[in-house]
C-alpha cells in the first residue's frame, strides 16, 4: 500500500514523519498499530508531519485540522466534538432497531409449516426496501420494528424513546389495532391504505410482498387452498391503496403476487 497522503477530500490520510514512520491521521485523530492518539498528545510528541499535501507544522496542526473537518467526513457520517470522534447515525440506528426487534421477537415463530423464527420476517421486509434503494435509517429501523408493537409487549412510547417520534408514527401507522377480530382488521388495512404516508406505503407493501411469498412458499399449517386464495385476494386490495409510491417496489409485488397465485391454482389442480 502506497502509505503517502491523498487528497484532504479523503476521510482518512497517511502521513510520513520526520523519522520515516507512516501515520494515518482522520478528521480528529491519529491511529497508528491499533493505538489512538488525541490531537493534543500528538502535538506534544511530534513536531513535523509531511506528506503529499506538503508540510504540516505541528503548532499549526489542529487549524489544519479545524479548516479542513467538513470535507474529512464522509457523507452520512456525523462528528462528535464532545467525544472527537467520527460515526454513522444511520448504522447506528439500524443496528439499534435489529437488536430491539430480535429481543422482543425472541419467543415468537412465523405461522408457516417450518416455524422460522419470527425476526426473520422483518429482516426480510427491510432488505425488500433496501433492494429498490431505500436508504433512509429511519424507514428501515421502522420495517424492522414494524410488528414490535402489534406482536409483542412492546409500546409506541419505547419507540419513541428509543428510535424517536418519525419512527414510532411509522411503526404506529403499519400497526393493527388487536382487539378487534381478524375480518374487521383486515377491511380497515384496505380502507386505510390510501391514507398512509409515503413511507408507511413502502413498509405496507414490502410486508405483503414477504407474506404473500410465504403463502406461495410456506404457508401456515392447516390453512386450506381457499384460504391462501382469499388472503393473496386481500392483499392486492391493500397495495392497490399504496401504489404510485415506487413502482420498483410494486413490480416486485407483482411478481410475487403471481407466483404465489400459480402455486396456489398447481396445488388446486393435483387435489382435482
Amino acid at each position: 500500500m502506497d502509505k503517502t497522503a491523498t487528497h484532504l477530500s479523503d476521510y482518512m490520510h497517511w502521513f510520513v514523519d520526520e523519522r520515516g514512520r507512516h501515520w494515518k491521521l482522520g478528521p480528529l485523530c491519529c491511529i497508528t498499530k491499533g493505538v489512538q492518539f488525541k490531537n493534543s498528545v500528538l502535538k506534544r510528541k511530534y513536531t513535523f508531519f509531511v506528506g503529499t499535501v506538503g508540510s504540516v507544522p505541528a503548532d499549526r496542526l489542529q487549524e489544519f485540522f479545524d479548516e479542513s473537518v467538513v470535507s474529512w467526513i464522509r457523507p452520512g457520517w456525523e462528528c462528535d466534538e464532545d467525544e472527537r470522534m467520527t460515526y454513522r447515525p444511520g448504522l447506528s440506528l439500524l443496528f439499534r432497531a435489529l437488536r430491539f426487534a430480535a429481543d422482543h421477537h425472541r419467543d415468537g415463530r412465523r405461522k408457516g409449516v417450518d416455524a422460522s423464527p419470527y425476526i426473520n420476517h422483518p429482516i426480510a421486509v427491510a432488505s425488500e426496501l433496501v433492494s429498490v434503494s431505500v436508504e433512509d435509517p429511519e424507514v428501515l429501523a421502522a420495517a424492522l420494528l414494524h410488528d414490535t408493537v402489534e406482536d409483542t409487549c412492546a409500546t409506541p412510547e419505547d419507540l419513541e424513546r428509543e428510535f424517536g417520534p418519525r419512527v414510532r408514527e411509522l411503526v404506529e401507522a403499519v400497526t393493527d389495532d388487536k382487539s378487534l377480530p381478524s375480518h374487521e382488521r383486515k377491511r380497515l388495512q384496505v380502507e386505510h391504505a390510501p391514507g398512509l404516508e409515503p413511507d408507511a406505503k413502502l413498509i405496507k407493501i414490502a410486508d405483503k410482498i414477504c407474506n404473500v411469498f410465504d403463502v406461495g412458499h410456506a404457508p401456515a399449517e392447516g390453512w386450506s387452498l381457499e384460504r391462501r386464495r382469499e388472503y393473496v385476494d386481500w392483499t392486492e386490495r391493500v397495495v392497490a391503496g399504496c401504489r404510485g409510491i415506487n413502482s420498483e417496489l410494486e413490480a416486485r409485488y407483482d411478481d410475487v403476487l403471481r407466483d404465489a397465485r400459480a402455486r396456489v391454482d398447481a396445488e388446486t389442480g393435483g387435489d382435482e
